[in-house]
């Protein structure tokens, strides 16, 4: 008997030590697998990690670009860069339209005679009709439509100063059948004849409705011969409505372009009820978009230490941001977060790794609506 009494106080204590044992085990199999084996609308948040998002768009390419020749010609390009004042080479100028000759010629003399006369009263241009005469390869009347007494600006916006340098290299071509760069650049030999179109001078006051992405495809590549700075370009994006919120003017701007990725300024930043417009000013990845007027790319946002989460996991009360977190026991409560970034288009959201109230093996639920607020606990 006095054996059985020494040892009963061992006995519990060893039974005790078990139970807590298997308390703590299944707690810990429970909190860390309980997302991955017993419930698919959780996610268990891991290391967080930085992440570059691509946010697919659509952009319009404005380039400083001098129409020297329209017309099939001999002269090879590799995209090397010319310096000024030097020989191309000679075209065949007897292709030209006569009529596209004489009205050159005539608008050179005009621009020359109203040089200083800049009072001159604005339209609008329809681009749609434009880039019908485009299509056609009818250039006599789009110059006409272009250059017009009563149309001085192009889609309400006005034209740089030097429109009659433009024309005059054109009309020297034709005149002589040989092209000296008057520029320095890149020689390329296919135009779209919306060169004077789309230039510097509309950067400042462009809108989204100035441009039509759905048509742009069937904007043809022309015979001809144009040399383009490569030294400084604009793109004009159109992005998602609300899918950068806090991009700002004069901050930098990283978008991908075929295989190259090019870092720019934002120079201006427009927002609209279906899109928005970022106009960014570019200097690399030039041979990407040196024969292009509408492409495709991804414009990259970077969030460092970061959790991802589907967009429907945060929720917001009284303008405070929050996810649904599920404990152990199946208690859920909600956590005040920081967001990072937004993806729209994704439907992701990144949550600031540092400044928020959850951490690695949180359990979040991803989708915060599901939940009626009765079974959150306060």
């Amino acid at each position: 008997m006095k054996k059985r009494k020494k040892l009963l106080p061992n006995a519990r204590e060893n039974i005790g030590l078990v139970i807590l044992f298997l308390f703590v085990s299944l707690f810990l199999i429970k909190n860390v697998f309980f997302s991955k084996n017993l419930n698919k609308d959780i996610i268990s948040l891991e290391n967080p990690k930085s992440y570059d998002i691509n946010l697919s768009s659509k952009a319009l390419v404005i380039k400083d670009e001098y129409l020297y020749f329209i017309g099939k010609s001999n002269i090879e390009t590799d995209n090397s860069k010319v310096a000024v004042d030097k020989e191309i080479g000679e075209v065949d100028v007897n292709q030209i339209d006569q009529n596209l000759k004489d009205y050159l010629t005539e608008k050179v003399e005009v621009l020359k005679a109203q040089e200083e006369n800049k009072d001159s009263k604005a339209e609008g241009i329809d681009i749609e009709n434009i880039l019908n005469f485009v299509r056609e390869k009818n250039f006599s009347k789009t110059f006409e439509i272009l250059s017009s007494d009563q149309n001085k600006n192009a889609f309400g916006k006005k034209y740089s100063s030097d429109k009659l340098f433009r024309y005059s290299l054109l009309n020297d071509t034709i005149n002589s059948g040989k092209i000296i760069s008057k520029n320095s650049g890149v020689v390329l030999n296919k135009i779209d004849g919306l060169e004077n179109v789309y230039d510097f001078s509309v950067i400042d006051s462009i809108d989204e409705k100035d441009f039509n992405f759905d048509s742009s495809n069937s904007i043809s590549s022309i015979d001809g011969i144009k040399i383009v700075d490569n030294l400084k370009y604009y793109l004009c994006i159109r992005v998602k409505a609300g899918a950068f919120e806090n991009l700002e003017e004069n901050k930098s701007i990283k978008v991908k372009i075929g295989d190259s990725v090019a870092t720019g300024i934002v120079k201006k930043f427009k927002k609209g009820s279906e899109y928005d417009l970022i106009v960014g000013q570019f200097s690399s990845a030039f041979n990407e978009i040196a024969d292009k007027r509408f492409i495709d790319l991804n414009v990259i946002q970077t969030v460092s230490n970061s959790f991802e989460l589907p967009l429907a996991a945060l929720s917001t009360v009284d303008g405070e941001d929050y996810v649904l977190v599920v404990d152990s026991f199946d208690n859920i409560s909600r956590a005040k977060v920081k967001v990072n970034f937004i993806d729209k288009i994704n439907s992701k959201v990144y949550i600031d790794s540092r400044n928020s109230s959850v951490g690695i093996f949180s359990n979040i639920l991803k989708d915060a609506s599901k939940v009626k607020e009765g079974a959150i606990s306060k």
